[in-house]
């Protein structure tokens, strides 16, 4: 009988031994997909990483150009009032010359007639 036992303890132990290997393949093949789909998720997170990184650089570039334009408005706003205080300047000097041109113009008639005057008198 303890031949019987040690062969049955010989085949449970192979049984066990080829259910331990199937066991072991499975897991090595879980660990095979497991390392795939790590790999998988570390590409995704790098190209994840590589769109923030252009975001960013675009977000960078679009501050850079608003103050651009910034300064660009505040200098049209500058040259604007100069504008407007140049042309006020000109209105006053137009409205002066025309006053001196009346002014000379009734000066001149009276000249006019200083000088019929005169020369009757003469």
């Amino acid at each position: 009988m303890p031949n019987i036992l040690a062969l049955n303890a010989a085949v449970e132990a192979a049984g066990a031994g080829q259910a331990g290997a199937e066991i072991v393949d499975k897991t090595i093949g879980d660990v095979a997909n497991g390392v795939q789909y790590v790999t998988l998720a570390r590409e995704a997170f790098q190209e994840v990483s590589d769109r923030i990184e252009q975001g960013s650089e675009v977000v960078s570039q679009i501050a850079a150009s608003s103050e651009t334009q910034t300064r660009g408005i505040r200098t049209i706003g500058r040259v604007i009032s100069r504008l407007e205080t140049v042309t006020q300047n000109n209105v006053a000097n137009a409205q002066q010359t025309a006053e001196s041109a009346s002014a000379m113009t009734s000066g001149g008639e009276n000249w006019s007639t200083w000088s019929v005057l005169r020369t009757n008198a003469a």
